[in-house]
């Protein structure tokens, strides 16, 4: 599944506990498949025992995508972390996320 990311910070000490792997999408700056994401992901995966994967700046329009990754990151075992402006209806998409957090405005 096809997505569009703003950029990405392979280690970051914000948004969440531990050392994560940020992902903004409010731009659609460069275009990337879910699995190719992943895969890039893992390759951080040592540094994230205590840390995870955090989605932030979330395109509402990309919610099918976002789903996808969350849940490939799930079956490998990372922590997620989503940080939201407003809540999202998809029930679905939030059991795969363990830590859920609203910006505040």
């Amino acid at each position: 599944m096809i997505g569009y990311i703003e950029y990405i910070n392979p280690l970051s000490l914000e948004d969440g506990p531990g050392i994560r792997f940020v992902i903004s999408t409010k731009s659609k700056k460069v275009s990337i498949t879910s699995n190719e994401l992943h895969r890039h992901i893992l390759k951080y995966r040592h540094y994230y025992q205590y840390g995870g994967i955090t989605i932030k700046d979330i395109d509402l329009e990309q919610l099918e995508f976002i789903e996808d990754l969350i849940r490939k990151c799930k079956m490998t075992n990372l922590n997620v972390c989503l940080i939201l402006k407003e809540p999202i209806q998809n029930k679905k998409m939030l059991d795969y996320v363990d830590i859920l957090e609203y910006e505040k405005v």
